[in-house]
């Protein structure tokens, strides 16, 4: 009994839910079997794909394993973290190393003023005290004033003030954002 090989086809396609003009390839081509049995196509149909799929897999670890790949990637990671440290940038989330180190240089000038200021502030008071407990009483008083006003600075508004002309009018960092220094 012969086959009619249009409903075979449709018949084929419908039920794996293919194209048709995909099952018409493969019977052409004789990776199908050429029958009505639809347990023989289906085999024919999965040793067909289970070929299709080992010969991409071996494709695609050559591509993988090759230099030009490899460094294709790690080009591609470079730039996606160099974007990613931009962005940081521009919404102020990061700051540069040599913009922060100004941060720091400033707020240990105004520590260091204050706390030489502290024997300037002391010295009248402290000459006409008679006890060591008074003298040692008033230092202390004097060193805890100066560490209370010291830690009550608003680090975000002194960064910010600190920072304002490091940043352009858009936002934009006017340094270069590398991990080199200038």
């Amino acid at each position: 009994m012969g086959i009619n090989r249009k409903v075979v086809i449709d018949a084929v396609a419908k039920e794996f839910q293919m194209p048709p003009t995909l099952i018409r390839t493969l019977f052409d081509k004789g990776l199908l079997p050429q029958t009505n049995d639809k347990l023989a196509i289906a085999k024919a149909l999965l040793a067909y794909f289970a070929d299709k799929e080992r010969e991409l897999t071996a494709k695609r670890r050559l591509v993988e394993e090759s230099p030009q790949y490899q460094a294709n990637l790690r080009l591609t990671r470079e730039r996606a973290e160099r974007q990613a440290l931009e962005n940081a940038v521009m919404a102020k989330q990061l700051i540069h190393a040599d913009a922060m180190l100004m941060v720091w240089s400033n707020l240990f000038s105004v520590m260091r003023q204050r706390l030489l200021g502290l024997p300037v502030k002391a010295a009248d008071q402290i000459k006409e005290m008679q006890s060591r407990d008074e003298i040692e009483f008033a230092l202390k008083s004097y060193v805890e004033d100066a560490l209370n006003e010291l830690s009550n600075i608003d680090l975000r508004a002194t960064i910010e003030r600190d920072l304002s002309d490091e940043y352009d009018s858009d936002g934009s960092d006017s340094a270069e954002v590398s991990g080199s220094t200038s």
